[in-house]
Formats: C-alpha cells, sequence, structure tokens
C-alpha cells in the first residue's frame, strides 16, 4: 500500500517471448512500467539508454549471455544500485552461491507467478507484506467450533489441507466424494 507502482520501472531480460508477455501483463495489471528484452545485449543498450531501473528481473539461462555474466556487466559498466532478482527453472541452491556474489537479491523460480513477482518486489522494496501482517494479527479464536465439510477423492490433499487448519481449531469432517458430501 506504501508502493506508488506507477513510479516503478521495471526491466525483464528473458530468451523467452512467453515470459516476457507475461511480465508485461502482470505489470500493466498494477500499473507498473516494464520494459522486457530477449537478451543481454539489448539489456545493456537499453539500460544506457533510459532513467534507472529499480528492479531488474533477469533469467538465469539465456544464449550468448547468461544472467550471471549479464549481472557483472551490468554492475561494472553502470554502477548502479539496482535490485536483481533472478528468474529460472533451475533450483536455486544449484545457483545460488555465484549468483550472490554478482549481487542478486532474490530469486524467483519459474513457471512464475502474479503474487510471487507482486511480493518480490515489495519485498524489494522494503515494503512488509500486509496481508500477512494482517493475517498474523487475526486471532484464531474467531475459528473455535466453527465446522467445515472438506470433500475431496485424494487422501493427500486432504491430509495437506488438514494440516494446513490444524491451528486455526476448526473442526473438518471429510467426504471421499460428492455423494458421501451430500449424506
Amino acid at each position: 500500500p506504501n508502493i506508488d507502482w506507477r513510479n516503478i520501472r521495471t526491466l525483464v531480460v528473458d530468451d523467452s517471448q512467453e515470459v516476457r508477455e507475461y511480465f508485461e501483463e502482470v505489470a500493466a495489471s498494477i500499473g507498473i512500467d516494464c520494459t522486457t528484452v530477449s537478451d543481454g545485449h539489448k539489456a545493456c543498450q537499453v539500460i544506457g539508454q533510459n532513467e534507472p531501473f529499480h528492479i531488474m528481473f533477469i533469467d538465469w539461462m539465456m544464449p550468448e549471455m547468461d544472467g550471471i555474466r549479464l549481472i557483472e556487466k551490468i554492475r561494472d559498466l553502470y554502477h548502479e544500485n539496482i535490485i536483481v532478482i533472478m528468474i529460472s527453472s533451475i533450483e536455486w541452491a544449484q545457483i545460488e552461491e555465484e549468483a550472490k556474489k554478482v549481487g542478486v537479491h532474490k530469486f524467483i523460480a519459474k513457471p512464475l507467478l502474479p503474487s510471487s513477482i507482486i511480493d518480490c518486489i515489495n519485498e524489494c522494496l522494503g515494503q512488509q507484506n500486509q496481508l500477512q501482517s494482517e493475517i498474523s494479527n487475526v486471532s484464531t479464536d474467531i475459528f473455535l467450533n466453527k465446522r467445515i465439510l472438506l470433500a475431496e477423492d485424494i487422501e493427500i490433499n486432504r491430509e495437506i489441507l488438514i494440516a494446513l487448519l490444524e491451528d486455526t481449531g476448526i473442526q473438518i469432517e471429510c467426504a471421499e466424494n460428492g455423494l458421501q458430501a451430500c449424506e
């Protein structure tokens, strides 16, 4: 709530057109200025020609210049204090050490979700996730003696939901199918 999204400038560097289009859609939905480019060379050109970006989302694996090399080049050329988020389908543990050395602030795993992108922007700009703080302030007593009916045919899904709601005090009645739920 304390961020003027219209003043946030983001750069997305990813060789996948689908990923770039996805970022553009997410950015448009929340009113963020989003520039997208397909490779490191174009990113360096855009960075040098425009006002500074606040946040850059950079794909780890790209042809010619991977994300790590691009970040090194950006830091060498522009000496700007830019927040860098690495995006990749590879596990963070495999690239974390090298990424942190070049100044990556955060990592988002593909496939990307709008909530993970927005939460990452909020975190990087030093904002507390308002929803999270509101949730943590809610007393779980409001759920005591409340009952829900869970109709789910897959046992593991029932177990997960029961575990997630365990601390709320909600009484959960389970049904394995619609017929059982009606009964």
